[in-house]
């Protein structure tokens, strides 16, 4: 720590937070938020508070020509639009959920998204891994910086937002300005219809497909582009597992096996064949459910089990 720091540190006051009618001591104090990625994470005596969060940096591989492009210029029009929203009296919120098999990319979409989201607008991503954190984490903002571009990433949505607190944020009663929420999951039906086919808490409901070829492309690319020792890599990967469905996390274990762990080719086809359930492990074709959707999704009953089990209220105190 350098001298003019430590003397920074020595003449600041000490701060002090209350609570009721009491002043508690606290440590260093920010006028704003850092732009970045923040885990909410409950701190025990202190209750709920963000951790600044570092992204690993495979996921901060941002790809054009996906449909990441038109979901930020949706977004980017939302953020432009807030007296508009405020003129007519709406909540100024935005919603997506994004569906599709395991593997599809959902996941590398969000993380483009948020990328952008703080690059370009200066925002706050917050991962909400369940439905407390999701509550907490709109909470906090509404105390700390209302207003301020905000957006909540939540994966396995189908287990985090058929709350009541959860549902109240996504109508915008609990809502804040600002708030960009974007949701995934595997299984939209396990989503009843008044969270998945209700505008006003998702906005646009999209499915994702795995990449394609030219996005495969890209992303290995740019991957080998780190080391630049084997700029033909990326285009014989594709076209060796060309016609399996593979995702970014697929694509990132066929470059460390074939380029840093010398995999051959066709070694490396036979492998992807068997866990996509091409292939079994004795070379004969199989039937495997693994890019499927969940079988009989119709299923009144099962349904109706779900809900319940899911839907149960809880409280944030």
């Amino acid at each position: 720590m350098g001298k003019k720091k430590r003397q920074e540190d020595e003449d600041r006051p000490i701060q002090y937070a209350v609570q009721g009618d009491t002043y508690l001591r606290c440590g260093r104090t920010v006028k704003t938020l850092n732009p970045g990625f923040y885990d909410v994470v409950n701190t025990g005596h202190a209750g709920f508070g963000l951790q600044k969060k570092i992204a690993i940096s495979d996921d901060l591989i941002d790809i054009p020509g996906t449909i990441a492009d038109d979901i930020f210029l949706d977004i980017d029009k939302f953020l432009q639009t807030k007296d508009l929203y405020v003129e007519y009296g709406l909540t100024h919120k935005r919603g997506y959920l994004f569906y599709g098999p395991p593997g599809s990319g959902k996941t590398s979409l969000g993380m483009m998204l948020a990328r952008r989201f703080i690059d370009k607008v200066g925002g706050i991503v917050m991962y909400a891994g369940g439905y407390q954190e999701f509550y907490h984490g709109v909470s906090i903002m509404r105390d700390v910086e209302p207003g301020r571009p905000s957006m909540y990433l939540i994966e396995e949505a189908d287990m985090v937002v058929n709350n009541t607190h959860c549902l109240s944020i996504l109508d915008g009663e609990l809502s804040i300005q600002g708030a960009v929420f974007v949701a995934m999951t595997n299984y939209k039906d396990k989503l009843p219809p008044r969270i998945a086919n209700r505008p006003g808490r998702f906005d646009r409901v999209e499915k994702v497909e795995c990449p394609p070829e030219p996005v495969q492309l890209e992303y290995l690319r740019r991957v080998e582009a780190r080391g630049g020792k084997n700029p033909d890599a990326p285009a014989r990967i594709v076209e060796t597992l060309r016609g399996i469905p593979v995702s970014m996390a697929h694509l990132r274990e066929a470059f460390i096996s074939h380029v840093l762990m010398h995999v051959p080719l066709d070694e490396l086809r036979r492998r992807f064949m068997i866990m996509s359930g091409k292939i079994n492990s004795d070379g004969d074709e199989a039937v495997s459910d693994l890019f499927s959707p969940d079988p009989d999704p119709d299923n009144a009953a099962a349904d109706m089990a779900y809900e319940i089990e899911n839907a149960k209220d809880w409280s944030p105190d």
